[in-house]
C-alpha cells in the first residue's frame, strides 16, 4: 500500500479515514474497537524479524502512513513540485513551507490514528511494540553519518515525532519512573548508549543494587511514554540539526567553489566543473529550504522546547533531592547522584544541542517560558565539578551561555539574565575558571582548536560575569586563596600561556600578510612570477588572514580579561611562580608593537583581522599601571630578553601623540620606566655571575642560583618558584613524569 505524495490532491484522505475508521466503537462493548483489533492482527502490523528503519517503514501497516514528507530527499514529487523547468523557484522557501503546513495539519490525524490505539486496551501493548521497534531500528540514525539505506526516512521519523510530543504532553514528570533504564522488562536496550558520568562496570554495579533493593516497578504509561519520546527526539530531532548544520556548511561550501571558478579563465575542465557544482547547488538548495521549513515550524519548535523543559525539570529532581523552585542552594556533596550519572548521555547532550539550534536558528523561540526549567539545569552542571564526564558537554553548556551575551548576536535575550542572576549561580564564575583550566587536557583530533574556542567563549562570559557585584565579588574572594595551587593562579597561568601564544601567532601572521601585500603592490613583478607561485602565494595568504583573524580576536579577549582582573586584583600577579611571565609577556609584546621591526605589522584593513594596534598598546600600558610596585619593577628589570628603556618610552610618546591616556597616567608610566631601568642598572653593576658556584645550588631546569629549595619525591632538588610554575601547566615530575603535586614537595 501506498499513500499519496504530499504535494498531491487529496493527499491527505487515507490518513484521515483511517483514523475515523480506527475510533469506531462496538456497540454494547465498554472497551472495543473491532477495527484496532483487525490492523493490529494483520501480518504486516510488525513483522517478528524487523531489519532495520528503513523495511520498517515500507513493510508494516502504518508504515506508508506515516512515511508523508515535505523532505525532498524523502520525496522526487517534493522535488518536481517545487522546481520550475530546472530552476530552482524564487519563492522556495515559501512553498516548502506551504506543504510542511499541509502535512502538518494530516499529523493531528495521525495522532488520532496512535490515541484510538493505545486507548483499546487490547491493542496498546501492540501500538507500544511499533513505537519502540521505530525507536529500536533507527538507532543508526544518531551517527554522525546515518547509512540512509537502513533506517526509515526523516518525514516518516518527524511525523512520529509529532505524535510522540503529543502523547507525552499530558504527562506529569513526578509520575516518570527514574529506574526505566535499568529495568530487564523495558522496551528500548540501552546497554550500549555511554551514560553521564558512569562506567560499564558501574551501570552494571548500579542496576544489581535495583534489584537487590527491590526498586524496580511495573512498567506505566507516562514512564514508558516520556523514555520513548526522549528517544524519538534522539533519532529525529537531532539527527535532522546535524543534517540541516552540514547542509549548510555544503551551502557556503558550493557557493565559494562556483565563485572561485568563475574568476578563474575560462576553458573546458572549468565550464564542466562549474556546471556539477550548479547542478549540486539545486539540490542543496532544495534540500535546506525543506529541511528549514520543518525544522523552524514554530509550533514543532515550541513542542520540543516543551518536551526538554519537562526532561530538565525531571533531572532538577533528582539533583537537588527536591522541587528546583525549593531549593535556594546547591548540593553539598561533590559527587553526583548515581541515579544521575547512569543515565544516558544524550539526554543531556541532545537538549543541550537543541538549545544551541535554537539560538543560532531560531532565537525567539528562546523567549519562551519553559527556559526557566533548563537555565537551573545548566547553571547546576557548569557549577559542580564532576557531574559529567564529556568535557565537549561542558564546552556546549558555555557556549549557550556564550551565544546570549551581548553583541554575539544581533537580537538580545533576557536569557543571560536568568543564568546570571539565578539564585544558584553564586560559583558561577569561578567554575568557568575551573572549566577554563580543565579544558587543557581534552582529547580528540581538533583539540587544539577546540581548547581555544571554549576559553574565548569562557572570557566572554567572565568579562560580562565581572559587571555583576556578586560575581566580581566571587572572583576577588578566589584570587585571595593562599595556595600555591589554587584554582585563580592556575587560571591566570593559563591565560598567560594562551595570551603569549595568541598575540605570538597573530603578530608573525601579520608580518606574512604584510609581506604578501608588499609584494602585491609591485604589479611588474607579480605578474612576473609563475602562475603557479602566484596562486600557491594567494592561498598562503587566505590561510593567514583567516589564521589571522581567529587568533587575534581571542587574543584580544585574554588581553581584556588581563586589564579587568589586574585593575582590581593584584598579589596572584606578584606570587614568585607568575610575575616574571607576566612581566615578560607585557615586555615582549610591547617590543613588538613599539620597537625596531614593528612596521611589518603594517596591513591594508587590519581591522579586518581584529588588529587594533592602539587597543594593544593602550591595555598592555594599563596593565603596567595596574601592577605597578617595587617587586613588579623589579621583575621587569629582570627581562633582559625583551625590556629596553627606550620601547618604554616608546609607548608613552605613542600615548601622548594619540591622547590615548591621560597626561597623568603617561606621566605614571614614565616613572615606572625610570624605575625600572634604575633596578635593571644596579643588577648590571653588581655584575653577579655564578660560575664559581656549585652545580648543587643551582636549580636544574633554569640554571639560577637557588632560593627557596625543595625537595621532589625522586630526590631532585629544584627552586620552589621553579617547580611551582611548572606544575600549574602539568602536575608532574619534570625529569621522571612521575604524578607531583605542590603538597608533595619537601623544604
Amino acid at each position: 500500500m501506498t499513500i499519496k505524495s504530499a504535494v498531491s490532491d487529496r493527499f491527505n484522505v487515507p490518513i484521515q479515514t483511517l483514523a475515523d475508521l480506527l475510533e469506531i466503537k462496538a456497540q454494547g462493548a465498554t472497551n472495543s474497537w473491532p477495527i484496532c483489533e483487525l490492523v493490529c492482527a494483520m501480518e504486516n502490523w510488525l513483522p517478528s524479524v524487523t531489519v532495520n528503519g528503513h523495511k520498517l517503514q515500507h513493510d508494516t501497516f502504518l508504515g506508508p502512513f506515516f512515511a508523508l514528507s515535505a523532505i525532498s530527499d524523502d520525496s522526487k514529487e517534493v522535488v518536481e513540485k517545487l522546481y520550475i523547468k530546472e530552476s530552482i523557484a524564487t519563492n522556495l522557501k515559501t512553498m516548502s513551507a506551504s506543504v510542511e503546513q499541509q502535512i502538518s495539519s494530516t499529523r493531528n490525524d495521525l495522532v488520532r490514528i496512535v490515541k484510538a490505539l493505545l486507548k483499546c486496551l487490547s491493542t496498546r501493548q501492540r501500538m507500544m511494540e511499533y513505537i519502540a521497534a521505530v525507536v529500536s531500528t533507527n538507532m543508526a540514525r544518531a551517527k554522525m553519518r546515518m547509512d540512509y539505506k537502513v533506517c526509515s526516512s526523516t518525514g516518516f521519523m518527524v511525523n512520529v515525532l509529532h505524535v510522540m510530543q503529543s502523547l507525552c504532553s499530558k504527562v506529569r514528570v513526578d509520575s516518570v519512573d527514574y529506574y526505566y533504564h535499568g529495568n530487564p522488562e523495558s522496551r528500548v536496550n540501552f546497554d550500549k548508549e555511554t551514560r553521564i558520568a558512569a562506567t560499564e562496570q558501574q551501570v552494571t554495579d548500579w542496576k544489581q543494587s535495583l534489584v537487590e533493593k527491590e526498586l524496580l516497578k511495573e512498567i506505566k504509561f507516562p514512564t514508558e511514554c516520556f523514555y520513548l519520546t526522549a528517544d524519538t527526539h534522539h533519532v529525529t530531532l537531532l539527527p535532522s540539526i546535524h543534517l540541516f548544520k552540514r547542509n549548510t556548511k555544503e551551502l557556503h561550501h558550493i557557493n565559494q567553489a562556483i565563485k572561485q571558478i568563475e574568476t578563474q579563465e575560462k576553458g573546458t575542465k572549468q565550464n564542466v566543473l562549474l556546471e556539477k557544482y550548479r547542478s549540486r547547488l539545486k539540490h542543496v538548495v532544495m534540500r535546506q529550504a525543506s529541511l528549514d521549513s520543518v525544522l523552524t515550524e514554530s509550533s514543532f519548535l515550541s513542542s520540543s522546547l516543551s518536551f526538554y523543559s519537562n526532561l530538565a525539570k525531571w533531572i532538577n529532581t533528582l539533583l537537588l533531592g527536591g522541587e528546583e523552585a525549593d531549593v535556594r542552594e546547591l548540593p553539598t556533596t561533590d559527587e553526583p547522584p548515581v541515579d544521575f550519572t547512569v543515565l544516558p548521555e544524550y539526554f543531556i547532550d541532545d537538549m543541550v544541542d537543541f538549545v544551541l539550534f535554537l539560538a543560532h536558528f531560531s532565537p525567539s523561540t528562546l523567549d519562551d517560558p519553559s527556559l526557566p526549567h533548563i537555565v537551573p539545569l545548566i547553571v547546576i552542571l557548569l557549577s559542580k565539578n564532576g557531574y559529567l564526564r564529556n568535557p565537549y558537554l561542558y564546552a556546549k553548556l558555555v557556549e549557550i551561555v556564550f551565544v546570549m551575551t551581548p553583541g554575539i548576536q544581533r537580537r538580545q535575550h533576557s536569557l543571560l539574565d536568568q543564568f546570571q542572576y539565578h539564585r544558584l549561580a553564586n560559583n558561577l564564575a569561578t567554575s568557568l575558571m575551573r572549566i577554563y583550566i580543565d579544558c587543557e587536557a581534552m582529547g580528540g583530533s581538533n583539540e587544539f582548536f577546540d581548547k581555544f574556542s571554549i576559553r574565548y567563549h569562557i572570557s566572554v562570559i567572565l568579562k560580562k560575569l565581572w559587571e555583576v557585584p556578586s560575581h566580581r565579588g566571587a572572583i576577588i574572594v578566589a584570587s585571595r586563596s593562599l595556595s600555591d595551587n589554587s584554582r585563580f593562579v592556575r587560571f591566570i597561568n593559563m591565560l598567560i600561556n594562551d595570551t603569549t601564544f595568541l598575540l605570538d601567532e597573530s603578530m608573525d601572521a601579520l608580518k606574512t600578510i604584510h609581506q604578501t601585500q608588499e609584494a602585491l603592490k609591485d604589479k611588474e613583478l607579480w605578474n612576473s612570477q609563475p602562475r603557479e607561485l602566484q596562486h600557491s602565494r594567494l592561498h598562503q595568504l587566505d590561510q593567514d588572514e583567516r589564521m589571522c583573524r581567529s587568533y587575534m580576536t581571542l587574543a584580544n579577549e585574554t588581553v581584556s580579561v588581563f586589564h579587568k582582573l589586574t585593575k582590581q586584583i593584584k598579589e596572584p600577579f606578584l606570587r614568585p611562580e607568575i610575575i616574571d611571565r607576566m612581566s615578560a609577556l607585557l615586555n615582549y609584546n610591547l617590543m613588538k608593537l613599539c620597537g625596531p621591526s614593528n612596521k611589518g605589522l603594517i596591513v591594508k584593513e587590519p581591522e579586518k583581522y581584529g588588529f587594533d594596534p592602539k587597543y594593544l598598546l593602550s591595555h598592555l600600558a594599563d596593565i603596567y599601571l595596574h601592577l605597578n610596585s617595587d617587586e613588579f619593577a623589579r621583575a621587569v628589570a629582570r627581562d633582559e630578553r625583551a625590556y629596553r628603556k627606550e620601547i618604554l618610552e616608546e609607548c608613552c610618546w605613542n600615548l601622548t601623540r594619540t591622547a590615548m591616556r591621560s597626561e597623568e597616567m603617561i606621566q605614571e608610566l614614565q616613572q615606572f620606566n625610570k624605575c625600572v631601568y634604575e633596578y635593571a642598572v644596579a643588577a648590571m653593576k653588581e655584575d653577579i655571575t655564578f660560575d664559581d658556584v656549585p652545580d648543587e645550588y643551582k636549580d636544574p631546569l633554569m640554571d639560577t642560583l637557588m632560593e627557596n629549595p625543595v625537595r621532589l619525591p625522586s630526590g631532585t632538588i629544584m627552586e620552589r618558584s621553579v617547580i611551582c610554575r611548572h606544575l600549574l601547566s602539568s602536575e608532574t615530575d619534570p625529569f621522571s613524569r612521575q604524578h607531583l603535586t605542590v603538597d608533595m614537595l619537601e623544604p
